[in-house]
């Protein structure tokens, strides 16, 4: 059910030109801390970059795990 809610999410199409869904992503929240939430929506920016800027990012979704349901609620949410 994970990889059904993220991919409708994923393809559902950007409302505006100035956006981007994407999903998974590298997210480097800050030094030493790399997330690959399920899906991003972000401004444009370099795809070529391994580690999507901070400053592009303008939600984050994490669709939650039954199998780990903590540390999505928890854990994540924290960071």
């Amino acid at each position: 059910m994970h990889q059904v809610i993220s991919s409708e999410l994923v393809h559902l199409p950007a409302r505006a030109r100035e956006f981007r869904v994407l999903g998974p992503l590298n997210l480097r929240l800050k030094r030493g801390r790399i997330l690959i939430p399920d899906i991003v929506i972000t401004s444009p920016f370099d795809l070529d970059v391994v580690v999507a800027p901070v400053e592009a990012v303008r939600l984050v979704c994490e669709i939650t795990s039954p199998s780990d349901e903590a540390h999505d609620k928890v854990l994540k949410m924290h960071y």
